[in-house]
């Protein structure tokens, strides 16, 4: 009996099955956020020569929208409102407003002018123009953004009649260790901006959720995008609403 239990404990095991592992499912990316960073933080009538005004923080970008009506010129008459932005940066061009703008001004007065104009009723407003005068005062990343949301705080504070506002974020893509995997920031700083191989930015008419202006700079994957957008989408939804409850304090307060 001994020597049969050597046997057997010697004996090689031949086709030994070992089951494979199933791949795992890939989890959905999530936006990255520091804990430190700080929500949004807004607030409208705060200029008071102006129909209506907001300014608007977040991650340290700090902006202010003034928006004035005044009548149109004879050249520029038409049946329906015309609607006019300009931005202005403090350090590039704001203590000469009469002076030429740099190239990220009016790239910014184009990307805030688009973003918002789908959200006027101008039809309502004949030989009329809406004047948004932006002002930033600290830019920290995600510029286009901020302007925005400050603008359609300042609109709707002139009680101009509106199809919606346009809550907007800003995505920066991060490249990964080795340039394997990476990490999608939602409203990024602006050494984050600064790192990514892209930025993408999105403005939505809410209600119906219609994209009234995207910007993209830098070099955009279809796979990054189709990670991305559903990000996008739920940061505009959460824009959203803390703009509605900064125009709902106004109201209350």
């Amino acid at each position: 009996h001994c020597l049969r239990r050597t046997l057997l404990r010697r004996r090689p095991m031949k086709n030994f099955y070992v089951p494979r592992r199933r791949p795992r499912p890939r989890a959905p990316v999530e936006p990255e956020a520091p804990p430190s960073r700080l929500p949004p933080v807004g607030e409208v009538r705060v200029v008071s020569d102006a129909t209506g005004s907001a300014s608007f923080e977040s991650g340290g970008t700090r902006v202010l929208v003034a928006v004035r009506l005044r009548p149109a010129t004879h050249q520029g008459f038409s049946a329906e409102g015309r609607l006019e932005a300009e931005v202005r940066i403090v350090g590039a061009s704001a203590l000469d407003p009469t002076g030429p703008r740099t190239a990220q001004e009016k790239r910014l007065s184009r990307f805030v002018h688009d973003a918002v104009q789908a959200s006027v009723q101008l039809r309502e407003l004949p030989k009329m123009v809406v004047e948004l005068n932006c002002l930033v005062i600290e830019a920290a990343g995600g510029i286009a953004a901020a302007l925005v949301n400050a603008a359609t705080l300042a609109l709707a504070d002139t009680g101009l009649e509106m199809y919606g506002l346009t809550p907007t974020c800003t995505l920066a893509f991060l490249k990964g260790e080795n340039g394997k995997g990476g990490t999608i920031v939602v409203d990024p700083s602006l050494s984050e901006e600064q790192r990514a191989h892209a930025v993408l930015t999105l403005s939505m008419l809410s209600p119906g959720k219609k994209a009234t202006q995207v910007l993209s700079t830098g070099a955009l994957s279809t796979e990054a995008l189709r990670e991305g957008l559903p990000l996008a989408l739920r940061s505009c939804d959460a824009t959203l609403l803390r703009l509605r409850e900064i125009l709902l304090a106004a109201v209350e307060g």
